[in-house]
């Protein structure tokens, strides 16, 4: 499932699996209002295209996002949305998110920056399971630690180790 095949993540409970375009366009709709967890996935496992510009988005230099690249996961961040901390659910939370993509700093989500050093961002893939019985947090943790320990490192875009 931490390599990102759809199927295994549909297994598991995930849903959405629409571009950040195609999220944009319908205002998150499909996005259930509920805490949970999501994922932001590479279309295909085509070699990356960064932009590299220095930027208010964009502040990693080429070597970092290299050194940061992970091989074999379509799987570039791992983020939850709402539980006993946080009040935001998945819709707003990816919202902002989405936002902060678009140049918007003030948009509250920083995390996951990135994701927008991509050439190919607006392709990029979301799904999301919501917890409702589950901490997203917790959630969102064992997946981040799962991925480290089958790639050696974190998701692409999580700023973790």
């Amino acid at each position: 499932m931490i390599s990102g095949d759809d199927t295994k993540l549909r297994e598991a409970g995930f849903c959405g699996f629409k571009s950040i375009c195609a999220l944009r366009r319908s205002k998150l709709a499909e996005v259930p209002e509920e805490q949970g967890i999501y994922l932001i996935l590479r279309p295909d496992r085509c070699p990356p295209h960064f932009l590299y510009m220095k930027d208010s988005i964009r502040t990693s230099d080429l070597e970092e996002l290299q050194a940061q690249w992970v091989e074999g996961s379509r799987i570039l961040y791992i983020g939850k949305a709402g539980g006993s901390d946080i009040a935001e659910k998945l819709r707003d939370r990816l919202k902002r998110y989405f936002r902060y993509g678009e140049g918007h700093r003030g948009s509250g989500h920083a995390g996951g920056k990135r994701i927008w050093e991509l050439t190919n961002s607006a392709e990029l893939i979301a799904c999301w399971k919501t917890t409702p019985s589950d901490e997203p947090r917790m959630v969102e943790s064992e997946l981040q630690e799962a991925f480290h320990e089958r790639f050696g490192k974190y998701p692409f875009a999580n700023d973790r180790g």
